[in-house]
């Protein structure tokens, strides 16, 4: 049996980015968001056991 474990830490690294980038540049804040949630969409989508909730 295989079992995979991988590190959201950087997603999450990037995500914070991405918030923070958001309030420094608000001109580009539409996309820095949308960036944001496709990153955690796929944290849940990829990493989130819905049977375990971890």
């Amino acid at each position: 049996m295989m079992i995979m474990m991988s590190a959201t830490d950087g997603d999450l690294y990037i995500a914070a980015a991405l918030h923070r980038a958001a309030k420094v540049w608000p001109q580009k804040a539409p996309y820095y968001h949308k960036l944001k949630q496709q990153i955690a969409t796929d944290i849940m989508k990829y990493e989130y056991n819905p049977t375990t909730h971890m």
